[in-house]
């Protein structure tokens, strides 16, 4: 099976991420790089500062969901206003994250659900098992897309608050937010979808009887699996919908 990029991705490779990181963010503090300021072609910026492109690029993604610099497609990487720290409230944070992309959404479930879901296996009380188990009969019941994305959500929801862990289940919310904006919802409402239903739902009941059966190695890799599906999923209909 194919690792997806986050698992691709090693510890010295992140090490030169957080080294170029680090540099651009004192070019920004010391203003030698000053709002507004371009940055040079990737190419050039990689070869300047002695790192490979893609580890250029892994870190002004960085920079980007920071708000340290902004990138326009066609006009290229530009250093940005650089907010106060009034700027990053949680009402601030909030906002910014609700309007990530179904790709950010999905690397950001890939590092939280596989670990959530080895800590309900160990944690969720009968009640919170019975829960799930109806979140997953529910998906099995519904004839349309807008019935079943509405109870694939709650069955995730239902894991997440099985583990008892406050601060992740505030994360989660955000990131359920994040599946009702447009872009989310406009892929999990594509004809295509109807045909992967069946897999889903399937890794669902496989997902329920690892975290009831308190297998917690399995559920983290039933969840690894299932997230790996809705992935490729993703990536299948936005390629689908970029060819029309």
């Amino acid at each position: 099976m194919a690792r997806s990029a986050i698992d691709s991705v090693t510890g010295s490779a992140w090490q030169a991420v957080d080294t170029l990181v680090r540099e651009v963010k004192e070019k920004i503090a010391t203003g030698i790089w000053p709002p507004g300021y371009r940055l040079p072609p990737e190419r050039d910026l990689a070869a300047d500062l002695g790192v490979a492109r893609n580890t250029l690029r892994r870190g002004l993604k960085q920079l980007e969901g920071e708000g340290h610099i902004e990138r326009h497609v066609g006009r290229g990487s530009f250093v940005a206003e650089q907010r106060s720290d009034r700027d990053l409230s949680i009402e601030a944070l909030i906002a910014r994250a609700i309007d990530a992309s179904p790709a950010d959404i999905i690397e950001i479930r890939v590092l939280l659900e596989p670990w959530a879901a080895s800590l309900a296996a160990m944690r969720a009380s009968a009640q919170d098992l019975v829960t799930i188990r109806e979140c997953v009969e529910k998906c099995q019941q519904v004839t349309d897309l807008s019935a079943f994305a509405y109870w694939d959500a709650k069955f995730h929801e239902a894991i997440i608050a099985s583990t008892g862990n406050r601060l992740l289940e505030c994360l989660f919310a955000v990131v359920t937010m994040s599946r009702r904006q447009a872009g989310w919802k406009a892929l999990d409402h594509r004809p295509e979808m109807l045909a992967l239903r069946p897999g889903f739902e399937e890794e669902h009941r496989e997902l329920y009887n690892a975290i009831s059966e308190r297998n917690m190695s399995q559920a983290a890799n039933v969840a690894r699996t299932h997230l790996r599906s809705v992935r490729n999923a993703i990536e299948g209909t936005e390629a689908s919908s970029g060819d029309r």
